[in-house]
């Protein structure tokens, strides 16, 4: 069987996806009332960078979150700001305060960039659980929609992940 060859940015792919990007404001430096963005399904779910060893697998996994998959194209409020390296999902909820809304978050941290198949972290937000399972990046943009319209609970996920705690899909 023949591997598919990996994902190569152009220039201007880079520079789309990195425009795409805005730092997430530092909750102990001021007040996050006023920029706290609303449900997933208005404002975009929030797709947070903590590992900075690779730009360009970042860059990689960040195109194939945002782009169309099928039906599927996702809203993401992307955080990409070295403010949180090593992060972990207790600690970037932590920093978000309690005006945050939405009820998932997904994470690119170091298994994401260094692992073969690249698997974001999702985190589920609701009543403070903080369950997690990871899931490929072209699997991303049906998991933020489903869970920001409530299609989907979060288990719907969780529960279909591979045995190494993977979703790949339906």
């Amino acid at each position: 069987m023949r591997r598919a060859a990996p994902l190569r940015l152009g220039m201007a792919a880079a520079a789309l996806a990195l425009a795409a990007c805005r730092p997430l404001p530092d909750a102990q430096s001021r007040s996050l009332e006023n920029e706290m963005p609303g449900s997933a399904a208005e404002e975009g779910s929030w797709f947070v960078r903590t590992d900075f060893s690779n730009q360009a697998t970042w860059l990689s996994t960040l195109a194939t979150v945002v782009a169309r998959h099928g039906i599927f194209k996702g809203a993401f409020h992307v955080v990409d700001d070295p403010a949180y390296a090593g992060a972990t999902p207790e600690q970037i909820v932590g920093r978000l305060g309690p005006g945050f809304q939405q009820t998932f978050i997904f994470v690119a941290d170091s298994t994401t960039l260094s692992h073969p198949d690249r698997p974001v972290l999702v985190v589920d937000l609701w009543e403070g659980s903080l369950d997690e399972f990871r899931a490929i990046p072209s699997e991303i943009a049906a998991i933020q929609i489903n869970l920001a319209l409530a299609n989907m609970d979060f288990e719907e996920f969780a529960g279909a992940a591979d045995p190494d705690g993977i979703f790949r899909g339906f």
